[in-house]
């Protein structure tokens, strides 16, 4: 291979080439050396590219070559001496035009390396706006020692000027990069004609059509509709399908707004296309001129496109056209962020109208296109169908009968056809097609019988094709209801009729509920419908804000004198009928998102702040409600520090339940489990006998799925929220509230209700995933935790006895699905039930995201030994992970995910690394554990990056291959404490670890003068504190002025340590053990705030979040630099030990503010900055014995 030395700073340049592949083939490209520069250009007919470094002197060390297509960069002895040196390849020159704004555009680039596992990051990278601020979007790599090819999928803002590809070389090794990539994502070709409303024309009666009705959304007391600002409305407006006004066919949809009403009328959701065209246009006619109606293109609260049009007496099309979706368009209006807002999660957008009161308005022929407005076709044939079981479920042996009514003038018969579709879309059974005679009109009258299997429960589609028409049913079968549960729950807002609501909510056996005291600006808003609730047997909980206007939302007052007040009065209108009130929604999530502008009234929510309200909050009820319990602190996420310092404030003494939201990924991952076991015991070390409640979980669905089938978000919402649930159960929970119940939902949110309209007696439906908690609430009835059965870390297997019976809930929620078959011993002893209630025949089982459910008399451990001896097929692979153990040490960890125990070998295959052969055996570690082999290195292990790889081999099984990359943090003992003064003089004269903009997060503010900074790492530690000093190359602190819980907006540091090395590469967020410091200025005065703590589990002692002046600090600008210098107290990194030997894993970043807001940090790892948190990205940090003097 020939290499030519010396290629440092430039740009790489690509012009006019293809868009699937616009690099030149680089066997045919030379490399030219500019000597002034210290750059090599890559030309072949015109000018390819530059390779960039940073500091230049490191490019007489970087090696390059061309060979076999292939760009070689040989990175490995400039890493040796310049270890965070900036190696860059940039592709200008992209085939980038306007038109590809908004679009969603994916980079592809061929690239390997040698050794594998070697680092690297793709970017798309250009500038955007007037003002040219940078654009960068990254995705980080670690690349094969085969080659592959990388792919990066982004949607380019609607300002972008200029965009070239970007590949950071940060590791050390042999890079091969071949051609790249740049084109439109493929997506199915969308046919602009094609109208994806099912029944814009009202010609199939009320099909798949939703209105917003008095019966679901007044008041039960008053029978008034209320907005929650103050607007109170007497009645809903009144929808009909009217045969005598109507524009083309036979009807139209009429909607009368009287002038005291209030609602609107909704079509069946449609997708959107990110950047693509789409338009809404319906026909319109009002009784009176001038008439307003607001057409809309709703995804959720407070996200949607609309226009308003003034409709006259005449019909009229009126268009809502988007030309790009998630940019502006002419005459539109655009609420919250249509493209990536919780809203938009299954792209998918549901037309609405809402018209004027005091007004009749008529709708029909209305379309949407993923295209230009045009007419909708009117169907041939008019269909009008309706169940006798119209509220969207029925009971176990009750008939279910569809009638329609068929209109087909000049046909004498027409074709009908069925089927029935259970909840996974699994064909059950079907008929015909049979031709249906129509009378001399072209009209008949018929009706079907479903023939339900007498075993079936569960959601349901009851498909019928009437000629080219397609009209299906939504429902589902349940058996009539027992007593209701306590410990099933939902989240209920007082926006809605009570009395709907629970009749729904007993028949699925709900027996608890979690009010909001607040409606928007009503604070005390949902104690109205607290008697209804305790009239029928459920346990209520009301979460209470109460907070008040003069309150700044997300802060706390310093006086809790009114709120106690308005809290007393409330309650006391309610005595007897509240079962627990819940303090605060999330209030752990509250700090640092609002500026305190009177210090003097209020502050930002603490634990401690939240630990007062609790204390206030008893205090009030053993007058007004003595029989009350007091709940709390409600966290997000689980947030165990969080909880666990509002316990230590007082609030354990006041509560009696402990209530949390375990929002998460999946259930499974960050395990929710882990999270119940460590706060429970942290509730018994804090005050025996709290109750554990999961207040707040749940996922999203679609109120008014297209042509009313169940879609597949619907059935990843029923699996997340049921396993969620089990898993709880599993661990002592004793009430889980699902969020949510909204009787008026429209479009894309977490309520579990289905729109509903005249054709289902204007009420709600329930959801699929009701069925499916209604079938584990009645598998389970009050069962308790019986253990749990280990088949490896991509099943989960709980047992729970009721008493009468045994009970397993299986799933598989990682991986492809499973088949398998219950022991011979077990038949015939096990009943088995699938996710939706279904029983079924035999001992086969398909295990999946979806729990089945084992019933037996048996003993649970006969149950637990047949399902343990399941035969659940390949053994799945070990996973690997590093760990540097000393200065010269490392040891490769080994989990076994399987069901079953497994031995084999580890071996080193980057040769010079390890002493000795490098291969070891290890003995057979069980089910679902770990096991550690240990190596010692050749030579030191230093913060420099130094790829290596190892191969796996169980007996029996096949050789796997990880790539890891060797660096850890070496932290020397201190003779001698440094005083914390900012002042470096007194550290040890050793080469800090340095931080440039190579190391760079860069945000919409970050200009060309913030990649100048820099940033040094000094480390120390002795019996008392671990130290950090870092020195920023940057002139003065700008400040963020919200407050020490906000430091991360201005310039700052953030620390975290994960002290048991536990965390995973796929781990999403901190476990229980990690910490998150910030520390900066705050009144021009050093400041420490904690984000985050180890949980006392670990130590007995608890540990304060907020403002810890136990971490010393100091902050010193002088000669255009900032000195942060910070000692870390034993007891504020425990349970990592100060003693030599000991590790972790530690990352810092360094946050820039230039004034203009938050324009990025420099990280030492991802990980901090990241949302979520990724503990499992940090780097190793061993401390060193202590060096004597010779």
């Amino acid at each position: 291979m020939k290499y030519c030395k010396g290629l440092p700073a430039a740009m790489l340049l690509l012009a006019g080439m293809a868009a699937a592949a616009f690099t030149p083939d680089w066997s045919g490209c030379r490399l030219e050396r500019n000597v002034k520069s210290g750059s090599v250009a890559v030309r072949g007919e015109r000018l390819a590219g530059m390779i960039s470094v940073k500091p230049a002197e490191a490019a007489e060390l970087l090696k390059t070559a061309v060979e076999q297509g292939h760009l070689v960069i040989d990175t490995r002895a400039l890493r040796e001496k310049f270890p965070k040196a900036e190696v860059i390849f940039r592709a200008h020159g992209l085939p980038f035009e306007p038109s590809l704004r908004l679009r969603n555009m994916e980079l592809t680039l061929e690239a390997g390396a040698e050794p594998g596992g070697v680092p690297a990051t793709l970017y798309f990278e250009g500038n955007q706006g007037e003002a040219k601020k940078h654009y960068w979007k990254a995705k980080q790599f670690a690349l094969s020692g085969g080659g592959e090819t990388l792919a990066f999928e982004q949607i380019l803002p609607e300002d972008l000027n200029e965009l070239h590809l970007r590949f950071d070389l940060p590791g050390a090794g042999i890079y091969r990069i071949g051609k790249a990539g740049f084109a439109p994502v493929r997506e199915a070709a969308a046919d602009p004609a094609a109208n994806w409303l099912t029944n814009g024309g009202a010609e199939l009666g009320w099909f798949n059509v939703g209105v917003f009705s008095g019966k679901a959304g007044a008041m039960a007391d008053d029978g008034r509709i209320h907005d929650g600002y103050g607007k109170v409305y007497n009645r809903a407006m009144a929808a009909a399908v009217d045969g005598e006004v109507k524009r083309s066919g036979r009807n139209s949809f009429r909607l009368e707004t009287a002038p005291d009403a209030d609602g609107f009328f909704c079509y069946n959701s449609v997708p959107f296309r990110t950047n693509g065209p789409v338009s809404f246009s319906v026909w319109l006619r009002a009784d009176k001129p001038k008439t307003r109606v607001s057409l809309g293109l709703h995804l959720a609260s407070g996200i949607a496109y609309g226009r308003d049009v003034t409709v006259g007496t005449d019909w009229k099309r009126y268009d809502l056209s988007v030309p790009q979706w998630g940019a502006k368009a002419p005459g539109v209006y655009v609420y919250g962020d249509v493209v990536n807002g919780y809203g938009a999660i299954f792209h998918q957008v549901t037309p609405r109208l809402v018209p004027q009161p005091g007004s009749t308005v008529w709708a029909d022929d209305a379309a949407y296109h993923l295209g230009p407005a045009r007419d909708a076709a009117c169907p041939a044939i008019t269909v009008e169908g309706k169940l006798n079981q119209p509220k969207g479920y029925s009971f176990a042996g009750e008939p279910v009968e569809a009638e329609f009514t068929i209109t087909a003038p000049g046909k004498s018969e027409v074709p009908v056809r069925w089927e029935l579709a259970d909840f996974r879309g699994r064909r059950i059974a079907a008929a015909g097609p049979e031709n249906v005679r129509l009378d001399a009109a072209g009209r008949w009258k018929c009706k079907y019988t479903l023939p339900l299997p007498e075993e079936f429960r569960g959601s349901y589609n009851w498909n019928f094709t009437i000629g080219d028409v397609k009209y299906n049913f939504q429902s589902g079968v349940i058996d009539r209801p027992g007593p209701q549960l306590t410990r099933l729950g939902i989240n209920y807002d007082s926006r809605q009729n009570a009395e709907t609501a629970i009749a729904m909510l007993k028949d699925f056996r709900f027996g608890a509920v979690r009010m909001w005291s607040d409606f928007r600006r009503l604070p005390t808003h949902g104690f109205r419908d607290v008697p209804y609730f305790h009239r029928n047997n459920f346990r209520v909980m009301m979460c209470v804000g109460m907070l008040g206007a003069d309150v700044p939302q997300f802060l706390a007052p310093n006086d809790w004198s009114e709120w106690k007040a308005l809290l007393k009065q409330a309650a006391a209108g309610s005595r007897g009928m509240i079962d627990s009130y819940e303090i605060f929604n999330e209030s752990n999530i509250w700090g640092g998102r609002t500026r305190v502008a009177d210090p003097a009234k209020h502050r930002e929510m603490t634990p401690e702040a939240n630990a007062e309200a609790i204390r206030a909050a008893a205090e009030v009820l053993r007058e007004a409600d003595p029989a009350a319990k007091v709940a709390g602190p409600a966290s997000c996420h689980t947030d165990i520090p969080w909880t666990d310092n509002v316990l230590a404030k007082g609030a354990a003494d006041a509560l009696s339940i402990i209530t949390e939201h375990p929002y998460r990924a999946l259930p499974e991952l960050p395990d929710y489990a882990d999270d119940l076991v460590t706060l429970r015991k942290l509730a018994d070390r804090r005050r025996p006998g709290l109750s554990l409640v999961a207040s707040e979980a749940g996922e999203r669905g679609v109120a008014l799925p297209a042509g009313e089938l169940i879609g597949d978000w619907e059935r990843s919402r029923a699996a997340y929220n049921t396993r969620m649930m089990l898993i709880a159960f599993a661990h002592g929970v004793e009430e889980f509230h699902h969020f949510s119940m909204d009787q008026s939902a429209c479009g894309t949110g977490w309520s579990m209700i289905l729109m509903g309209n005249p054709a289902t007696g204007d009420l709600a439906r329930p959801a699929p995933v009701m069925f499916a908690l209604r079938n584990a609430a009645d598998r389970l009835e009050k069962a308790v935790p019986a253990g749990r059965v280990r088949l490896g870390s991509d099943y989960r297997c709980y047992i729970f006895d009721r008493g009468d019976r045994r009970v397993a809930a299986l799933w598989k929620w990682n991986g492809k699905p499973v088949a398998a078959a219950l022991p011979e011993q077990a038949v015939g002893k096990v009943a088995v039930f699938d996710f939706m209630g279904t029983r079924l025949a035999g001992g086969r089982l398909g295990l999946d995201e979806y729990p089945v459910y084992l019933e037996t008399a048996a003993s649970a451990d006969e149950l637990k030994n047949w399902i343990g001896k399941l035969d659940l097929g390949a053994v799945r692979q070990l996973e690997a992970a590093l760990e540097v153990t000393g200065s010269d040490a490392f040891r490769i960890r080994l989990f076994n995910g399987s069901n079953r125990p497994v031995a084999g070998t580890v071996k080193v295959l980057t040769g010079g690394l390890v002493q000795g052969k490098g291969e070891a055996a290890f003995p057979a570690i069980p089910a679902e554990e770990s096991r550690a082999v240990e190596f010692r290195t050749v030579a030191g292990i230093a913060p420099a990056d130094r790829p290596f790889e190892v191969e796996v081999t169980p007996e029996g099984g096949s050789p796997r291959k990880f790539g890891f990359n060797l660096k850890s943090i070496l932290v020397p003992k201190l003779a001698k404490a440094p005083m914390i003064d900012g002042n470096l003089d007194d550290w040890p004269q050793a080469a800090p670890v340095r931080l440039t903009s190579a190391q760079a997060v860069k945000l919409a503010p970050w200009t060309p003068q913030e990649d100048r900074i820099d940033a040094g790492l000094r480390f120390g530690w002795d019996d008392d504190f671990l130290y950090l000093a870092v020195e920023v190359g940057k002139a003065g602190v700008v400040e963020n002025p919200v407050g020490p819980s906000g430091l991360w907006g201005g310039d700052s540091l953030q620390i975290a340590f994960d002290p048991l090395r536990n965390a995973t590469k796929e781990l999403q967020g901190y476990q229980d053990d990690d910490y998150e410091f910030a520390a900066g200025l705050w009144q021009g005065r050093p400041v420490v705030y904690m984000h985050r703590a180890a949980a006392a589990l670990y130590d007995s002692v608890d540990k304060q979040l907020g403002v810890v002046p136990a971490v010393k600090s100091a902050i010193r600008v002088e000669n255009g630099r900032t000195v942060y210098e910070l000692a870390f107290p034993r007891l504020l990194v425990s349970p990592f030990r100060l003693q030599a030997g000991s590790a972790m894993r530690f990352s810092v970043l360094v946050n820039v503010n230039n004034g203009k807001g938050r324009a990025g940090w420099l990280e030492l790892t991802p990980g901090i900055g990241q949302t979520p948190k990724l503990p499992g990205n940090f780097i190793d940090l061993i401390l060193l014995p202590e060096t004597k003097d010779r």
